[in-house]
């Protein structure tokens, strides 16, 4: 006696079911990869790039809060005041947001004074000062801070004022507090002017926005930084450009 046994194949339409379900699971699990691996490569851009951002503002802080005038001392020790340079402020930005673009952001000046003999203090000789000049700029999407004792390291637009005053009381050359550091991926920044008010001096606000991209074009992911910086002269002039 033959036995038979039922057919264990599968039809044409069971297989072509099977295997679209087995793409979509393909598929699934491989945008549930890339999913992850954006989140992952976003949160750690987002991360590495507020830490670069706080470190740089913080440097513009610093070098914005010893923005001052050429002074000299004589032997009375009553300063006096020789030039009062503004900090120059591109208008592009000035008390607005906006894109980043090429070109100079914030131009200024920091001296150190003076001194004229001072013979009841024992101070025989004269004490010549220094200048330097600090500039914040733009290139595509890369801002960079630097100061210098060179003149010729001054953009070759940058205002008159940006300069010394009296090359031989405020020479060039000073090479000692130099800085030169870039922060990329900027998207858009802004500098504002925020008044002296009861608790707090003029002073100057910069807040930029970084946004990550990839594959060339912009993505979602941004991060914010901003800093505040008390001006050392609450008389200061700020000058649009």
């Amino acid at each position: 006696m033959k036995l038979k046994f039922p057919s264990t194949g599968f039809t044409m339409p069971e297989l072509l079911i099977a295997t679209s379900l087995f793409s979509l699971l393909i598929v699934g699990v491989c945008s549930l990869f890339k999913s992850g691996g954006d989140s992952f490569n976003s949160g750690t851009w987002r991360l590495e790039k507020q830490k670069s951002a706080q470190i740089f503002l913080g440097r513009l802080k610093e070098v914005l809060e010893k923005a001052n005038n050429a002074e000299t001392i004589p032997a009375n020790g009553e300063v006096v005041i020789v030039a009062s340079p503004p900090i120059f402020i591109n208008n592009e930005w000035l008390d607005k947001s906006a894109a980043v673009s090429d070109g100079q952001v914030v131009l200024f000046s920091i001296f150190k004074p003076y001194r004229d003999p001072q013979p009841k203090l024992n101070i025989n000789s004269s004490e010549v000062g220094y200048w330097t000049g600090v500039v914040l700029s733009c290139t595509g999407r890369t801002l960079r801070l630097y100061r210098t004792g060179s003149l010729n390291k001054l953009p070759p637009a940058a205002p008159p004022e940006v300069g010394s005053p009296d090359l031989v009381k405020f020479p060039e050359g000073f090479n000692g507090g130099d800085i030169d550091v870039e922060l990329n991926d900027v998207a858009s920044l802004s500098v504002r002017v925020v008044p002296a008010a009861m608790d707090a001096g003029l002073s100057i606000s910069v807040t930029i926005e970084l946004q990550r991209f990839s594959g060339g074009a912009p993505t979602q992911t941004k991060v914010t930084e901003s800093i505040t910086s008390t001006l050392l002269h609450q008389d200061q002039e700020i000058r649009g450009f």
